[in-house]
């Protein structure tokens, strides 16, 4: 029999491979990237090229007193523009290698278990880097380090940010899951009457669909946010994080991304997940830490 011609094989179309493991991460990715999904992003600055973006920010302007006949070019207001400087220079990476000989033996499909690690591994990396600007912020910490959150600490919180006149909308709480316990036990029926929460009871998940509010804003729950210690012996205490969303800027010029090659040497398949940004703290009046 003739040998085929013109047939597409696994090595002619190789190049339709990588794209299930691309789906993969990007799937995780955007299941865990919270933090990096909510504040102030600017990946279009960057897109092209550039190592740094520069966030101009809004001056305060002092209203004068009119009089009749006065002209306005004599009351012109004289501000000084301010900015913030971002430098994209976060380059992280996760590599593995699948031999040929465990793919070819395993029962399991080992890329896309490694994959859906090193996607993980990628997205705590940024939003726990994102959540760690929070020891920027100016305002005072509220509740004393390694004790039990209440209602009156978020009371305490949203009053912070109102009396700077910080917008309402486009706030949110990042919750370690102690703080919901915390809130779920208190007495009386904070989280479960709409009177406080505005709909259903706390929830978790991506930005997008959440239904969970306290206070008029949403709620994440995550292990992302910073920790520190306290007392002798030491213990660990959760810094958690409620803010606008202006308050920290973010800028992705490599969004988590697969890369893959087949290496003899190695006699199997090197794969990375990797990616590139920048972050910095825009509005540092904008957040407030929540200890616990």
């Amino acid at each position: 029999m003739a040998a085929l011609t013109g047939e597409v094989t696994s090595t002619t179309g190789a190049v339709y491979i990588p794209e299930k493991w691309s789906d993969l991460v990007i799937k995780f990715r955007e299941a865990n990237l919270k933090a990096a999904n909510f504040f102030e992003r600017r990946d279009q600055d960057i897109s092209d090229s550039g190592a740094t973006i520069h966030f101009p920010l809004a001056t305060t302007h002092t209203a004068v007193e009119y009089t009749e006949g006065q002209q306005l070019e004599d009351l012109l207001q004289a501000n000084t523009e301010t900015e913030v400087e971002m430098d994209i220079d976060e380059y992280w990476v996760n590599p593995f290698v699948v031999s040929d000989r465990l793919a070819k033996q395993s029962q399991y499909d080992q890329k896309a278990i490694n994959y859906r690690a090193a996607g993980y591994a990628i997205a705590t990396n940024i939003d726990s880097a994102i959540l760690a600007l929070s020891d920027e912020f100016t305002n005072t910490a509220v509740n004393a380090a390694g004790t039990a959150i209440s209602n009156l600490d978020l009371t305490d919180c949203q009053y912070q940010l109102d009396a700077l006149n910080v917008p309402e909308e486009d706030r949110m709480w990042f919750l370690h899951p102690v703080c919901i316990k915390d809130l779920m036990d208190l007495t009386g029926n904070y989280f479960t009457s709409s009177d406080f929460t505005g709909a259903n009871a706390v929830s978790s998940g991506k930005i997008a669909g959440l239904v969970g509010m306290m206070l008029g804003s949403p709620v994440c729950k995550t292990t992302n946010v910073p920790t520190s210690t306290t007392g002798s012996p030491a213990t660990t205490y959760y810094e958690n994080v409620y803010a606008h969303k202006e308050a920290i800027g973010c800028a992705m010029q490599i969004t988590p991304e697969v890369q893959e090659k087949a290496d003899i040497n190695l006699q199997g398949v090197l794969c990375n997940v990797r990616a590139l940004y920048g972050l910095v703290t825009l509005r540092a009046d904008h957040g407030i830490v929540l200890n616990r």
